[in-house]
């Protein structure tokens, strides 16, 4: 019989998969599966870290970098013949304290200290977006200064720099006659001081210093006329005391220097970027309750938790915190050892852990969550105060 013609044998049976066999196979897929996934999150979760890391110390550099540069030329002034001058102070300290007292010539630097977080301390901190009281605060005499209440956050320290910068502009003293008169006439360097009269450029609520090295003069004033005007005004009521009968009888000529002085204020507040985020915050010749005339503040580094300071004094190589310098005589101060905590951007761990920083002068300081973070730390030396024998 042909081939093509034969019946199917009907108890024959087509071979195949058992049950068993089938949920064998199901489970080490499942098992291979979860191997994959297993190394994938691993993988992601690495990932996560090293980038949560790499951020954390890019922003430490950098805010490092500001804060040293700012903090190592502190203290500077106009140098005549090799000396610096000593200058007269216009400036209102009623209404504004702090800045007065910076720009005293004998003065480079004031820091505030945060409570219980100090040399040898133990302490703990929360993250979370919490304003503390100015009280929280001390520079051994006083507690934060007015314009920093409100946006300085609760665990972290507040440092204050003073800084003088020689002004870019062509402007000298000029048509400066009157005595006890209170503003300066202005006209262009490159014309010998002469006539025509030229603008300053000093905006209203600026600080101002002129230097007249022939005469051995310096006078700091907050600039009460507009930037476009041709005289350097220091009348009283704009931000200067009354300079009564005090002999303003100086004729500044072609031989006068500007300067800009900047009293600075690093301190962590919340993030105008990112909110719930701490970050660092650089502000410039500011006082009272508003951001007033001349006053300018700068969201400089994201991520920054806790600025901590200590300070080393002149012949001592004790680091004191801001409310425990001897005698609280901050003219000896000569160096600050800085210290910055600073987290990822994200969370990044897989659980909720406690991370201790061991900073210096014996602090510890411990804060709990998902982030991770780098701490950076460094001595800076104040140049401009340091004495060579």
């Amino acid at each position: 019989m042909n081939a093509l013609c034969r019946k199917a044998n009907p108890g024959a049976r087509q071979a195949g998969l058992s049950l068993v066999e089938l949920m064998i196979a199901l489970v080490l897929g499942l098992f291979i599966i979860a191997a994959v996934i297993q190394v994938f999150s691993s993988s992601r979760l690495t990932y996560s870290m090293s980038d949560g890391l790499a951020r954390a110390q890019e922003n430490a550099r950098f805010a490092m970098e500001i804060v040293n540069r700012d903090l190592r030329m502190s203290g500077g002034s106009a140098i005549c013949a090799g000396a610096p001058l000593e200058p007269t102070i216009w400036v209102d300290p009623d209404d504004m304290p702090e800045v007065a007292a910076l720009l005293d010539g004998q003065m480079s630097l004031l820091g505030w200290e945060y409570g219980n977080s100090g040399a040898d301390d133990d302490f703990e901190l929360d993250t979370a977006i919490e304003f503390g009281q100015a009280s929280d605060w001390s520079d051994g005499q006083s507690g934060l200064p007015e314009f920093l209440q409100d946006r300085a956050l609760a665990g972290s320290d507040v440092l204050g720099v003073r800084n003088m910068h020689a002004s870019d502009s062509d402007i000298t003293g000029c048509n400066n006659n009157n005595i006890n008169a209170a503003n300066i006439g202005t006209c262009s360097r490159a014309n010998d001081g002469d006539n025509p009269p030229l603008a300053h450029g000093v905006q209203q609520g600026d600080l101002w210093a002129v230097v007249d090295c022939g005469g051995g003069f310096m006078d700091v004033c907050r600039q009460t006329n507009a930037g476009s005007a041709t005289n350097l005004n220091c009348a009283a009521g704009g931000g200067n005391i009354s300079k009564g009968g005090d002999s303003w009888d100086i004729k500044y000529a072609n031989q006068t220097e500007l300067y800009r002085p900047e009293v600075t204020y690093f301190y962590v507040g919340e993030s105008q970027r990112t909110a719930g985020r701490r970050a660092l915050f650089r502000a410039i010749n500011c006082h009272g309750s508003n951001i007033a005339a001349g006053c300018r503040v700068e969201e400089l580094v994201e991520g920054v938790e806790s600025l901590q300071l200590f300070f080393r004094v002149d012949g001592d190589d004790n680091l004191y915190a801001a409310d425990s310098i001897p005698g609280n005589d901050w003219e000896p101060v000569r160096a600050a050892a800085v210290n910055v905590i600073v987290s990822s951007p994200t969370e990044v761990d897989s659980a909720v852990r406690e991370q201790t920083f061991s900073l210096d002068a014996g602090l510890t300081v411990s804060v709990e969550d998902r982030h991770i973070r780098e701490v950076y730390s460094n001595t800076v030396a104040v140049r401009n105060r340091i004495k060579v024998h």
